[in-house]
Formats: structure tokens, sequence, C-alpha cells
């Protein structure tokens, strides 16, 4: 081979090369750095799976196999370079390919990011200009090692990174202690906190000068960044939002934020991927309950079965809210100690704790009533038999009662006026990218629901759905981390969406199978379809119009809204 030949063979090298450096470290970036989190995306998804054991992956390692077959045949070396000539031809049209149909995935630019990147970079390139043997070769084996290097540099800045965030900690504690009479409020739960946290803090702004985490800044690090970063003496309430992926995660923010309020939103089994199985994920929420001083409570939600379960075992004092949306309180109750084995693939675990127990509610949303883009509701404060009425707020779906019902019983325990919190509930509208509504020209309702996506959210979602005459089509990206309940989790959400939706538009093949079955069992007419986001984009434009509806659900899902025209609905 020409030297011309192997020069532009490198060039459709490099540019694969330089793609698929952003690509790892955008993926390593989306599961926080954390190898728990990559494993189980490479484990338990078609498309995790798909880089390690697809068509591509495989013809790669095989040819890297084949050069020690050629090199006792000298014949064979021709058509080895070829065979590796063509590979980056394919992988070059690949890149024009996700650049022309936007989906070729940048990382968000930080300094580790970037450090990454341009070390990575340059130890590709001086492998590609020190090669140790046949220089095809050579280049099938950069293009392999380099994501293995990629997990090596991200092990070795992890050094550094814990001792900053040691250190961050340790400042973010300390001021912490100065202020002593800050009312710290903790909110955790597999879904509902960011919603929850927004709305409490929004609530609260009535009267109060509040700190709140920014958006899902809800780790260690992030709630010590937030401290050191924004708290003074004029704040009087800091509401913190507590994730988690392990025990012991919650139970380090809480050492340093030191709650007196912790509000379990819900428990189900939203990461048991990382978790390992639903009592795990249990016992990691609570921690933000027995982190609490003796002087503090906990709120409870009545509306998750696990959340209700953890309040029947505490002891201290607690808050148990409940959005009453078709009278099923007595229902829950009923059932609650004759669930079955099944319950924790149901995601729920059985009500031993609930047994003989006489629950009273706290505070409790009623006659609520869902429109388009609104919710009406009373409430009724059972300690204090106080009643509010026809409070109304511009948020999309029911389960966002549930939600805003903690806000209103602190506001009101906080000394808040009924006028008051009417007021501040004014205030609240649809969090970026969580069931934001859009219109377009056509008058066809676009859902931006990508900030985030759980089995709980998209069954939402689509009930929502229902509100709507036209035709409805959910865009979704198929959930993750679900463990062992994943199967039947995508089968149960594709029963459910087969009866209301006309189509089902998925971003990728993940579980593809079981949400097949799940559409034919529901009966539905369901269409089920899976394409690129300039492709799916292109069908909404043209099938939807007036009174149709179309919700984007999960962060893939966001993909395609980037190739439509719409504006916010006012």
């Amino acid at each position: 081979m020409t030297n011309g030949f192997y020069s532009i063979i490198s060039f459709f090298f490099f540019i694969f090369l330089l793609r698929n450096i952003l690509f790892w470290v955008s993926l390593w970036q989306i599961k926080e750095y954390r190898s728990d989190r990559l494993r189980a995306h490479l484990l338990s998804t078609r498309q995790g799976r798909s880089l390690i054991f697809g068509f591509e992956n495989i013809i790669k390692i095989t040819v890297l196999l084949l050069f020690f077959l050629i090199i006792f045949v000298d014949k064979l070396t021709f058509y080895y370079s070829i065979i590796v000539s063509v590979i980056y031809l394919i992988s070059f049209i690949k890149v024009i390919y996700e650049l022309t149909n936007k989906k070729f995935k940048l990382p968000k630019i930080t300094i580790k990011s970037i450090l990454i990147f341009f070390l990575t970079f340059l130890i590709g390139l001086l492998l590609y200009l020190l090669p140790l043997l046949d220089k095809f070769f050579w280049l099938v084996f950069v293009d392999k090692i380099l994501t293995f290097i990629i997990a090596f540099e991200i092990a070795l800045f992890s050094i550094p990174s814990d001792f900053y965030k040691d250190l961050i900690i340790y400042r973010a504690v300390k001021k912490r202690n100065l202020y002593k009479k800050l009312l710290v409020i903790g909110v955790t739960g597999s879904y509902g906190k960011g919603s929850t946290k927004e709305y409490l803090a929004t609530i609260l702004s009535g009267k109060f000068n509040i700190l709140k985490t920014p958006s899902n800044n809800n780790t260690s690090i992030g709630v010590a960044k937030t401290i050191l970063s924004s708290l003074n003496e004029r704040k009087q309430i800091f509401v913190v939002e507590m994730g988690a992926y392990k025990i012991g995660e919650i139970k380090e923010i809480c050492s340093i934020a030191k709650p007196r309020v912790g509000i379990l939103t819900a428990v189900n089994d939203q990461h048991i991927a990382l978790f390992g199985n639903l009592n795990n994920t249990m016992k990691a929420k609570y921690e933000l309950i027995e982190s609490l001083p003796n002087n503090g409570f906990s709120m409870f939600n009545a509306g998750n079965p696990n959340s209700l379960n953890l309040a029947c075992k505490t002891k201290r004092k607690k808050i148990i809210y409940f959005a009453d949306y078709n009278d099923k309180t007595a229902q829950i109750l009923k059932e609650a100690p004759s669930l079955s084995q099944e319950t924790e693939s149901l995601h729920m675990l059985p009500y031993e704790a609930c047994e003989n127990k006489n629950l009273e509610y706290d505070i409790v949303a009623t006659n609520i009533k869902i429109d388009k883009f609104q919710i009406s509701f009373n409430v009724e404060l059972k300690n204090k038999n106080k009643k509010i009425s026809s409070l109304k707020v511009r948020l999309l779906g029911g389960y966002n009662v549930e939600n805003l019902l903690p806000g209103i019983y602190l506001a009101d325990y906080l000394g808040m006026t009924k006028s008051e919190i009417r007021e501040s509930l004014k205030k609240i509208l649809p969090i970026k990218k969580t069931m934001e509504p859009f219109i377009t020209q056509k008058k066809t309702v676009f859902i931006d629901d990508t900030y985030n996506s759980g089995f709980a959210s998209v069954d939402s979602a689509v009930e929502y759905m229902k509100l709507y005459k036209g035709k409805k089509a959910l865009v979704l990206s198929p959930l993750i981390e679900l463990g062992k309940n994943a199967s039947f989790d995508h089968y149960s959400l594709a029963l459910k969406i087969g009866g209301i939706c006309d189509y089902l538009i998925l971003t990728n093949n993940d579980f593809i199978e079981e949400i097949k079955k799940g559409i034919d069992k529901s009966q539905g007419e369901c269409v089920i379809m899976v394409d690129s986001p300039k492709n799916i984009a292109s069908f909404i434009s043209v099938t939807f119009a007036k009174n149709d509806v179309v919700v984007f659900e999960g962060r893939e899902a966001g993909l395609p809204l980037k190739f439509l025209e719409y504006e916010k609905v006012n």
C-alpha cells in the first residue's frame, strides 16, 4: 500500500477516533463517572451490550486476531490492509451520518471532560506515530485500546477527585455548622423528589428566604458546593434534594446538610440494578429519616406503598400526606396485609410494618380535577381541622398534587396564611423538561418530559394523555437500571400504552420484544416504530395536527425535538 493511500485511511481513522473518544467521555459523564452505572448500562441494555457484542466490535476483534495468522502468510497482508481500510471507510461514513442526523454525542464541557478528551487523544496520536507492529493492525489496536485507556484515566482522576471532594465537604460542614437557626428540609425518593423540592421551595419563598439545591445537583459534592457558594446569613430555609445509587450516600449528604425535616416521596425499583434489590433501595432512602434529630419530623407519601410501609416502621414524629384521586385511601389500607410474594415485581414490598396499625393522614388532597394545563384541588389539614378550597396550579398531570402537598403542609406549619399559600401556588410552573408543554403551528401539543425517565413518570405521562381526543403518540427512550424487573416493567408499561396511544415511537431497540408483547396483549391499535431522531421528527411533522398530543419521555426522546418547531404554551 502506498503512503498516500495509508494517509487517506489514517484520516478516516482519526475522524472516527475523535468521535469514539467523545462518545465514551459522554457516556462516562452521563453515568457520573461511576463504574457501577456504566457496568449496568453495558450489561442490561441492548445499546450497552451492542458496544461489547455488536457486529462492529466483533469484526474489529476478529481482525485483531487474524493478524496473528497473516504474519505467517505474507500474501494475506494486502487483503488484511484492504479489510482494515474498508472498516474505517465505513466508520467515517457512520460519523457523517451521525452528524447529519444529530446523533453525534458530545459530553458537557467541564474541566474533567476536557482533560480526559485531550489526554486520550494525545495518547492515541502518540501510539499512532509509534506503531510496534503492522501499521494497519496498529490502527485497529489503537482504536480498541483507547476505550480501556479512558477507563484507566477516569480511575486515575478519581484519586485527586476524591481528595478534592473530601476537602469541599469538610469546608461545607464547617460553614453549615455556623448557621444554627437554619431549617434544612431534605427530600428523597425514587421519583418525585426533584419536583417536590422545586414546588416546596417556590411555596415557602412566599414568606421566607429560601436556598435550594439547583437542578438535579443532589449528590454529596453537589450539596457541599451549594452550601459553600450560596449559603449566607439571610437564608432561612435550605431545601435539599438527596439522590443515591447505593446505601450510605444519603447518610453522607445528611451529615453535611443536617436536615430537621425529611420528606420521602416514593420508593420503587428505579436504579435497582445498582441497589441490588428493593430492600436495599428502601434502606438507602430511609437513611434520611434515620438521620433526623429528636426535634425533627418526617413526611411520607401514603400514595406509594413502600413509602407508607416505611412510615409505619418509623417511631419518630411523622406526617403522612395523601392525594386522594379516586377515594383510594381505604382501598390501599384494605389490601395492605394480603399482598403476595409477587409484590416486589409490582414495585412494592408487603406491608408487614403496617399490619394492625390505625394510620391517620395529616394532609389530604381531595376533589382533584385535572385539565390539560391546570390542576385544581382542595386540601384538608386533618390535625388542625383546616380546609383550603379551590387551589389551582398550572401543572400537567394529576400526580403533581402529591408533590405539592409537602410544601402546602410546611407552609401552614411555618405560619403562612391561606392567601400566602394561594399566591405562592400561582408562581409554580412546569419544571424545564418535566411535563413542559409546547404547541406547534398546526396546534399539536408537545409535552417535553425528557429530563429524566422512570416507570412512574412514563405511567403518569400516559395517564395524562387520556385528556386528548385526537391522535396520541409517546416518543420513548426505554428505561435503564431496572435490574431483574426491567422486562416486566417494559411489558407492563406497553400494556397500558397500547390501550391509550395510537403510536409508540422508540428511540432504540432496548426491550423491544417485551414491549411488543405488552402492546399485543393490550389489544389496542397502537403502532410501534423505532427510528432515528430526524426520521421521528419528520413523521411527527407530517402525521399530527390540531387536538393531537405527542409526549417525549426520556433523554434520547429529546433528540427529535431539535428538528421540530414549536413554542411555549401561554
